[in-house]
C-alpha cells in the first residue's frame, strides 16, 4: 500500500475483532514511531504498549470511562520525558516534546492502517490517572493513546475541506485557483493508470493462462482422436487375418 493510500484509508476505528495483533506487526508499529523527526532528534519519548487486558480497561477508564478502549487487543500509549529537551529547549520544552509525540504517534498510525490494523488517536484522559495504571514516574507524560487491532465496522470517510480553502501560496492569505492546483491531482491520475496497467496485465496474464490451456487441451484432444483412428477394430483384425489365411 502507497504512503497516501493508507493516509486515505485510515479511520478512528472504536469497534475490534478479537483477534491479537501480530507480535512482528507491533515491533514495525512502533519502529516506525522510533524513525518519527523530533526535535533536535532528542528522542524525548517512549513507547508503552499493553496486551494485557486488566491494564488496557484501567487505560480506558482513565481515557474518561471511554469503555470502547477495552475491547482493542493492543494499546501504545506515547509519553515524554522531556529532560534533554528542556535543557536544550528551556521555556519551549513541552511545545516541542508534543510535536514530537504527535509526529510519532501519527507515523505509527499510518503504519498500523498500512499493515491493515485499525487505530483511532485518543487525547482526552486523565494525566495523573493514566500514570497511575503504567506506573510512570513523575518527570514523564502521557501525550496519546493508541487502541490497535483488526477493525469491525466501516466508516464512511467523513468530510474534508479542499486544498484551496486551506493552502496559502507564498503568503498568508492567498488562495490558490483551481487552475493553479491542476497538478494535484496529476499524481493520482498516475497511481490510477498505473493500477489499471496492472490491472490489464493480470487480465492478460489470466488470458494467456487460459489460452494456453485451450490449446493444451486441444492438442490432447487432437493426439487421442489420432490415436483412436489408428486402433483397428478386432471385427476387421478378424477379416484380415481370415483372408491372409486363404
Amino acid at each position: 500500500m502507497e504512503t497516501i493510500e493508507a493516509i486515505h484509508k485510515r479511520r478512528s476505528i472504536k469497534k475490534f475483532l478479537s483477534i491479537p495483533v501480530e507480535q512482528d506487526k507491533l515491533g514495525v508499529i512502533l519502529d516506525a514511531g522510533r524513525l518519527a523527526p523530533n526535535a533536535g532528534n532528542i528522542q524525548d519519548w517512549r513507547f508503552v504498549l499493553i496486551r494485557n487486558k486488566s491494564t488496557i480497561e484501567g487505560v480506558a477508564r482513565a481515557c474518561l470511562h471511554q469503555m470502547w478502549i477495552a475491547g482493542a487487543p493492543a494499546v501504545i500509549v506515547v509519553g515524554s520525558k522531556g529532560e534533554k529537551t528542556e535543557q536544550y529547549y528551556k521555556q519551549s520544552k513541552d511545545f516541542f516534546i508534543t510535536q514530537s509525540c504527535a509526529a510519532a504517534a501519527m507515523n505509527m498510525i499510518v503504519q498500523a492502517t498500512d499493515l491493515g490494523l485499525a487505530t483511532t488517536w485518543v487525547s482526552a484522559f486523565d494525566i495523573n490517572e493514566l500514570k497511575g495504571v503504567l506506573g510512570m514516574p513523575g518527570e514523564v507524560t502521557p501525550q496519546v493513546v493508541i487502541p490497535i487491532g483488526y477493525g469491525d465496522e466501516e466508516i464512511p470517510e467523513p468530510s474534508h475541506y479542499k486544498l484551496e480553502n486551506l493552502v496559502f501560496l507564498e503568503g498568508w492569505g492567498n488562495k490558490l485557483k483551481d487552475a493553479d492546483w491542476v497538478l494535484q491531482n496529476y499524481n493520482y491520475l498516475g497511481r490510477a493508470i498505473d493500477k489499471t496497467e496492472k490491472v490489464g496485465n493480470k487480465l492478460s496474464n489470466a488470458f494467456k493462462d487460459i489460452t494456453n490451456k485451450i490449446k493444451k487441451d486441444k492438442e490432447k484432444k487432437e493426439y487421442e482422436d489420432s490415436v483412436k483412428d489408428q486402433e483397428v477394430p478386432e471385427e476387421l483384425k478378424r477379416i484380415k487375418s481370415a483372408e491372409q489365411d486363404k
